[in-house]
């Protein structure tokens, strides 16, 4: 008898048209890399609580179906960009034109001034340029040249300059004057928006290639996103969800055999680079944190379902409120992230990161530190400061920022 491994299961998702309808079309579905899929059917129970005369228990039932469970994986562009525009209730939006036949002055990074790219004229708010955005570069010539072809994170903005880092690491290369550059945003961005929310769900197959053996889980909703960034690893990101039920052969899989994959020809896996802390940058407040020792934060999503009488599954999924924290640790150097919490100080944190050609980042608009903490031994003293976001508002051309608690951009997504 075969015995199912790990390495033989395929996991297959796809967008529902209508939440936990059975039978969805086996076409245009797609293989979604991942280190775990847990996802599994659970069933409520009830144990009778009738005293008897024989000193025992006689009924024990079954009652509401649900799904539950994680996808785990390891961050990389343009491959989770589905299941986070379903946490995050919106569509990828494009990222814009390019802007063109600029002049530009540059100006490397000096102690605790920004490197920064100075425009000659025009409006870098007005053309849509937002803090978070990744631009790339391209004119400069000479010894300036190393400048073209970089992920460039702004992390603050004026009308006339953007200031920010290469994700890479390199940094900028100062230049009095140069003619004729180009500006490209680049990657479609995410928000949580303020109206017009979607409600996405999904498909969601495990396929056992070894046994031959297919589970459908319908009616999926992506209920928690937890990101985890470190210096000494890859880069982790888990979707917690819920869903409405497996599929059974005769309904919910419109008598597919269980022994044969759901889902026809789905899309092939991602091939990017997997995102490492390593290569990348933390701002705050427009400050580097140079010594950051991990960067974590959560999307939870809040949602919850009611059973009702006559039905084994529920209703409906609803969704809560989309409430994003987060923790930052980094050596202690100075009193800046203590004073921050003590006075309640409202900060912005920019987080970009590179991986080969492509590039990822997240921008929390305004933010509120939660602590200070720090621990102590004979070693480096390490500063634990949870954070909350909190909804930024505002004219976007005045701020720089989205109105919104969280903005991602990625450079592989598609909008």
């Amino acid at each position: 008898m075969a015995i199912a491994s790990g390495v033989a299961k395929k996991l297959v998702i796809k967008k529902e048209t209508a939440w936990g309808a059975d039978a969805p079309v086996r076409t245009g579905a797609a293989y979604l890399r991942r280190k775990t899929s847990d996802l599994s059917l659970q069933k409520e129970t009830y144990q009778s609580n009738e005293i008897r005369s024989d000193y025992q228990i006689a009924d024990f039932r079954h009652g509401i179906r649900s799904v539950n469970g994680s996808i785990a994986g390891e961050l990389s562009c343009g491959t989770y960009q589905t299941l986070l525009a379903g946490a995050l209730r919106n569509a990828w939006a494009a990222a814009g034109s390019a802007t063109a036949s600029l002049t530009i002055t540059a100006v490397a990074e000096a102690g605790a001034v920004l490197p920064k790219m100075t425009r000659a004229s025009g409006s870098w708010l007005s053309d849509g340029y937002r803090v978070g955005d990744i631009v790339y570069f391209t004119g400069f010539t000479a010894g300036a040249a190393a400048n073209n072809s970089k992920a460039y994170l702004v992390c603050d903005i004026t009308a006339t300059e953007l200031r920010g880092f290469f994700v890479d690491g390199s940094g900028v290369t100062a230049v009095a004057s140069a003619p004729t550059i180009t500006a490209t945003r680049t990657g479609p961005n995410l928000i949580v928006p303020t109206s017009g929310h979607t409600d996405d769900s999904f498909a969601i197959e495990h396929y056992h290639s070894d046994i031959t053996l297919s589970e459908l889980f319908l009616g999926c909703k992506v209920n928690q996103v937890d990101m985890n960034f470190t210096p000494t690893g890859m880069s982790e990101i888990t979707f917690g969800v819920m869903g409405k039920n497996i599929a059974d052969v005769t309904v919910g899989r419109g008598a597919v055999a269980e022994n044969t994959a759901y889902f026809t020809t789905p899309t092939a896996e991602s091939t990017t680079g997997v995102v490492a802390g390593v290569n990348g940058v933390v701002v705050v407040n427009g400050l580097k944190v140079g010594s950051l020792t991990g960067l974590s934060m959560s999307i939870a999503g809040n949602m919850s379902a009611e059973a009702v009488v006559g039905s084994t599954t529920y209703a409906d999924i609803a969704e809560g409120r989309v409430v994003v924290t987060g923790q930052l640790t980094a050596i202690l150097e100075s009193s800046a992230m203590r004073d921050y919490f003590i006075a309640e100080t409202e900060v912005t944190i920019v987080a970009g990161f590179s991986a080969g050609t492509n590039a990822f980042s997240i921008c929390l608009p305004r933010v509120k530190l939660g602590g200070a903490s720090k621990d102590d031994g004979e070693k480096s003293i390490i500063q634990t400061v949870p954070f909350q976001a909190l909804l930024q508002s505002g004219t976007e051309a005045t701020t720089g920022k989205r109105n919104t608690t969280i903005a991602i951009v990625d450079t592989a997504a598609t909008a």
